[in-house]
C-alpha cells in the first residue's frame, strides 16, 4: 500500500514572549512549525523554527544599545557585524583579507531584517525538504508582517540536544569536536543550499530578500569564502569535558528534544534555551581558561604575554635571543591562531617588547606585515581590540555598552599604536589623536572633529541669532557683537 504525506508548516507570531515584550515595539518573534500528516495515521510534528523580525526604522540611532538586551542573537549580530549606530563594519567591506569575497557593502546597513535562530528538525525526517520549507515559510511571513524587509540573517552552527546528545553518548572529546565539526558544515551548506552567503570573514551569513539581483545571488555555494580553521593538536581532547564544543549563541540546525510521544518537545526546547543564558557566563570563563592552558602546553612565549609584565616578557625575549637562528625563530613565531610575538605584545599592551621586537633585523621579514589566521596585522588586531574596548565589554553573553564615557585609551596602548605606526617625535595634540581613536588626522586636540566643530559653529549661529532679536528688549541680555566667524575662532 502507498501511503502519501502532507507536509504543513505554519509560522506565526510568537505570542505570550515575556522576554521579549519589552522591546515589542520594534522586535516580533516569529515561531514556524511543521506538520505531517499520514493517511489513517495521527500528525506528526517533525521540527519547528524560531527568528527575530527586527524593525531598524524604529531603532534610531542607537543601534548597540537597543540591540543587546533582547538576545544574546541580536547582540552578537550588533558586535559582529556592525558600528554602534548600525552600519556595517568598514573591515567587512574594504579591508584586504576581512571583506572576503566583498559582495556585501552599505545595502546592509540599511531596512529591517530577520535573524534565524533556530532550525530544528527530527533526525528521521531530515533530508526531506522540512528544514528549508520551515525557513522560507518564516521568510515570507517575515515578509508579509513588514514590506521593507531587505535581508535575512543566520549564524550556522549546530547544539547537542534531544537525538544528537543521545548520540554522543560514550563518545571522547575528540569524537564529540569532529562530530560539532560536520554538523557545523551541514548547517553551513544547508544555508548556502537556501541562497546566504558569507558576510566578509565573519561567522554571519547574510540572504538578500528585496533585491533579485544582488551580487550575491550571482555567487554559486562552492565559491562562497570560508575563513581558515584553527587547527588543533592531540592536546586539545585532553580533557573529559562533556560540554558541546560548539558555541551557543548562534543561529542552531539541529534535532529537538523528544517528547514521550516521540514528537518535538516544544516546551523543552524553551527550557533549554533558558538554561544555556543560565550558564552563559561559567561557560565563558572555563572556554577562558581552557584557551589559557592550551597556549601554555603548545606556546609557552605567546602565554607569557597573557600573565606577565612587560618588563618579564621582555626579559624572556632577552633570554631566548641567543643568535641568529634563534633571532629568525623569535621573529617567525606564531600560536594555532596565526599571532606573532609582535601580535600578542601589542593586544596585551607591552610597548618595550614590541620596540624590542619590530628592531629585530631579519632579512626578508616584516613582522608589521604578518597577518595571523583572522586577517589583521599586528596594528589592526591591536585596533580592532582598542575599538571592542571604546564600545564596552562582555560579561557573560551580556556586552555592556560604555562608548559615551570613554575617556582615551590606555596610556601602554597609545605608546604601542605608536610604534607599530612608525611615529616619533609625537607632540601632546598628535599623541591624543592616537588615544582618542582619531581616524582623520586634524581633530582639534586630538579628539575634536572637524564634524563636530562644524556642528558646534552652526549652533553658536543659531544663539547668536536668538539674541539678536531681543538685544534691545528691557531686562534681556546683551548680544554678542562678535560676528559668527569671529564666534567660531573665540571657540576654537
Amino acid at each position: 500500500m502507498v501511503r502519501t504525506a502532507n507536509l504543513t508548516i505554519s509560522s506565526g507570531i510568537e505570542k505570550g514572549s515575556i522576554e521579549y515584550e519589552p522591546f515589542v515595539e520594534w522586535l516580533t518573534p516569529i515561531k514556524g512549525r511543521a506538520f505531517i500528516s499520514h493517511e489513517s495515521e495521527r500528525e506528526v510534528k517533525p521540527g519547528e523554527s524560531f527568528g527575530l523580525l527586527i524593525r531598524r526604522d524604529r531603532i534610531g540611532v542607537s543601534f548597540f544599545e537597543t540591540m543587546e538586551p533582547p538576545s544574546s542573537e541580536t547582540m552578537q549580530l550588533a558586535c559582529d557585524l556592525f558600528d554602534r549606530h548600525g552600519r556595517l563594519k568598514y573591515e567587512l567591506m574594504y579591508h584586504p583579507i576581512r571583506k572576503g569575497l566583498g559582495i556585501w557593502q552599505g545595502e546592509l546597513s540599511l531596512g529591517n531584517f530577520l535573524i534565524i535562530e533556530s532550525v530544528s528538525v527530527m533526525k528521521n525526517h531530515r533530508r526531506g525538504g522540512v528544514g528549508r520549507e520551515l525557513v522560507m515559510d518564516m521568510i515570507q511571513k517575515a515578509i508579509a508582517l513588514n514590506d521593507d524587509i531587505r535581508f535575512i540573517f543566520a549564524y550556522p552552527t549546530c547544539l547537542h540536544e534531544g537525538e544528537d546528545l543521545q548520540d554522543r553518548a560514550g563518545m571522547n572529546k575528540r569524537e564529540r569536536y569532529k562530530m560539532a565539526r560536520a554538523q557545523a558544515t551541514v548547517a553551513i551548506c544547508f544555508f548556502r543550499a537556501l541562497g546566504f552567503r558569507r558576510v566578509g570573514l565573519s561567522n554571519w551569513f547574510a540572504l538578500s530578500s528585496k533585491d533579485a539581483n544582488h551580487i550575491s545571488r550571482t555567487i554559486p555555494a562552492e565559491n562562497d569564502i570560508d575563513p581558515p580553521e584553527i587547527e588543533q593538536s592531540g592536546s586539545e581532547y585532553d580533557s573529559d569535558d562533556s560540554q558541546p564544543e560548539v558555541p551557543k549563541t548562534q543561529t542552531i540546525l539541529h534535532s529537538g528534544s523528544i517528547n514521550q510521544d516521540g514528537d518535538f518537545d516544544f516546551s523543552e526546547a524553551s527550557l533549554s534555551s533558558a538554561m544555556n543564558a543560565a550558564t552563559a557566563f561559567v561557560d565563558d570563563k572555563k572556554k577562558r581558561q581552557d584557551t589559557r592552558s592550551r597556549l601554555m602546553r603548545n606556546h609557552p612565549i605567546h602565554h607569557s604575554f597573557m600573565t606577565l609584565s612587560d618588563a618579564e616578557c621582555l626579559e624572556i625575549l632577552l633570554e631566548q635571543n641567543r643568535d641568529n637562528e634563534s633571532r629568525e625563530r623569535l621573529a617567525r613565531m606564531t600560536d594555532d591562531r596565526g599571532n606573532t610575538l609582535l601580535h600578542m605584545a601589542a593586544c596585551h599592551f607591552m610597548p618595550n617588547s614590541v620596540m624590542w621586537i619590530l628592531n629585530l633585523a631579519i632579512e626578508g621579514w616584516d613582522a608589521k606585515e604578518c597577518r595571523n589566521i583572522q586577517g589583521y596585522t599586528p596594528l589592526e588586531a591591536l585596533q580592532s581590540k582598542l575599538e571592542e574596548r571604546r564600545l564596552g565589554s562582555y560579561h557573560g553573553q551580556r556586552f555592556i555598552f560604555q562608548a559615551d564615557q570613554f575617556d582615551g585609551y590606555d596610556e601602554k596602548a597609545t605608546a604601542c599604536l605608536l610604534a607599530l605606526n612608525g611615529h616619533t617625535n609625537e607632540t601632546p595634540e598628535s599623541m591624543n589623536r592616537l588615544r582618542f581613536g582619531c581616524s582623520c588626522g586634524s581633530c582639534l586636540g586630538g579628539f575634536l572633529s572637524r564634524r563636530m566643530i562644524e556642528s558646534l559653529r552652526l549652533g553658536s549661529e543659531g544663539i547668536l541669532s536668538e539674541l539678536q532679536k531681543t538685544e534691545n528688549t528691557p531686562g534681556t541680555m546683551a548680544a554678542s557683537t562678535f560676528t559668527p566667524d569671529e564666534d567660531y575662532r573665540a571657540l576654537k
